[in-house]
């Protein structure tokens, strides 16, 4: 456990010499009086009944506000906290998963790929995006409470896990649909679920944790309405976010794969040919139904692809909030139940086929260490603002906002003719781009005035 943790630890080392970037950070820290006053009453209180960026997180704020109250506003302190929680939350994994299967060896294997996959490397390099490593921190924690209530058959334990789910929720939203995930551990390991029959009973014992996910489900939408985030279907139409879902899942898993072209905005296209989401859908119902099929000899693979497939419902785009089509970010709590499936399934896979262990070792010490590397690679891109949108504009030269982030710091940086440069290609692709064309126009306008 120590190990994974310091193998995560040093793979994030880098992170420490980076600084905010100029997306979301001011508005979350630099900007932010609540969070730049550090801890105090007044501080605490706004953060318990704070909406402000369309989101009800205190848990979130309160860990911000504590971070300037120890290292003030240099932003060291705020990336050792957030490697420091993705360190806890691979040594996690690897207990609740070991403490769940008995199988120390695959515990391990999955806990390497999450604390080494690049698509990580958002939730826990971006400052803003503390909600993750921390919600998931205390979701893992409610996985090992519920795993020792099925073994122990103690209620206390399923207490702790409601007040757990509680504290993870106001931390991030994404855990609303973790009761449902229970259920699924329900049926695989812990053999509780054996027929539709076990559901109800199951699902009772389970009512506050889903009272509690419904409350904060209310809270988040209620948060998201009012502070504007939500998108209308005027403006995406259900038709198009059903397409980009089906879309969005087929992207999460080849990015899995094959984690290249990583980049912190992909925009949401507003016009788009429907035979690629189209074969998408085929895709994802082809993979559940071969799932389901194996469920009587391999019952793990329909776990973890529903674990996959369900967490990442609230951020599918159903509803859709914000214009990005998907992120890396949310896949860090999901790619627990990818990770179980793929690994239990080529372990198996490879006993099946007599390969020896230790090719088996070797095989998958390669792929860790590949990941590390396009994990090291993909950190670089997140040491300042200047060089996260360079990427942003190399991986989309069509991503208006990447544009605007892009001349907003060459705006910062002084350099006015490259500035103006990227805010009149931003206008080329929208034309409507008002930001752009007010500091467009300063641009210019400092440009003339640093002539001779």
């Amino acid at each position: 456990m120590g190990a994974l943790a310091l193998f995560t630890f040093g793979l994030y080392w880098p992170t420490l010499n980076y600084e905010f970037v100029m997306y979301d950070d001011p508005l979350y820290i630099l900007k932010n009086p609540f969070v730049c006053s550090g801890w105090t009453v007044e501080s605490a209180v706004w953060a318990a009944v704070s909406t402000e960026h369309a989101n009800w997180h205190p848990l979130t704020w309160w860990s911000l506000q504590l971070d300037v109250t120890l290292w003030g506003l240099n932003p060291r302190g705020f990336h050792l906290t957030n490697i420091l929680f993705h360190a806890a939350n691979v040594a996690l994994l690897f207990v609740v998963l070991r403490q769940m299967t008995k199988n120390v060896g695959r515990s391990v294997v999955v806990a390497l790929l999450f604390a080494a996959h690049p698509l990580h490397v958002e939730s826990v390099a971006w400052v803003t995006e503390r909600k993750d490593v921390l919600s998931t921190f205390f979701g893992l924690l409610s996985l090992g409470t519920y795993t020792r209530y099925v073994q122990s058959q103690h209620r206390g334990w399923l207490r702790l896990t409601t007040i757990t789910l509680a504290i993870g929720l106001m931390a991030k939203p994404m855990l609303v649909t973790l009761p449902c995930v229970l259920l699924l551990l329900d049926a695989w390991p812990f053999g509780r679920l054996r027929s539709i029959r076990d559901c109800l009973p199951l699902a009772w014992e389970k009512l506050p944790l889903f009272l509690l996910s419904l409350l904060d489900a209310t809270l988040t939408v209620y948060a998201q309405s009012t502070g504007g985030a939500v998108q209308h279907l005027e403006q995406v139409p259900l038709l198009l976010r059903v397409a980009n879902a089906a879309t969005a899942y087929m992207v999460y898993l080849s990015m899995t794969g094959w984690p290249s072209g990583l980049s912190i905005l992909y925009p949401l296209p507003f016009e788009r040919s429907f035979w690629p989401s189209a074969v998408a859908g085929i895709g994802l119902v082809i993979i559940t139904l071969l799932t389901w099929k194996l469920r009587r000899t391999s019952l793990y693979l329909i776990i973890g692809w529903l674990w996959f497939l369900g967490t990442l419902v609230p951020v599918i785009g159903l509803i859709q909030v914000g214009d990005q089509a998907y992120a890396d970010r949310y896949t860090y709590f999901p790619h627990i139940g990818l990770f179980l499936a793929i690994v239990w399934g080529m372990a198996d896979l490879s006993i099946v086929m007599r390969v020896p262990m230790r090719i088996r070792l070797v095989s998958a010490c390669l792929i860790i260490l590949v990941l590390s590397l396009l994990t090291r690679q993909q950190m670089t891109f997140w040491r300042d603002s200047h060089h996260l949108w360079g990427r942003a504009v190399a991986i989309n030269p069509a991503n208006v906002t990447a544009w605007h982030q892009l001349g907003a710091d060459y705006l910062e940086r002084k350099e006015w003719s490259a500035a103006a440069q990227c805010f009149a290609t931003a206008l080329q692709l929208n034309p409507q781009a008002l930001d752009s064309q007010i500091l467009l126009k300063r641009a210019q306008r400092k440009q003339s005035e640093s002539t001779p």
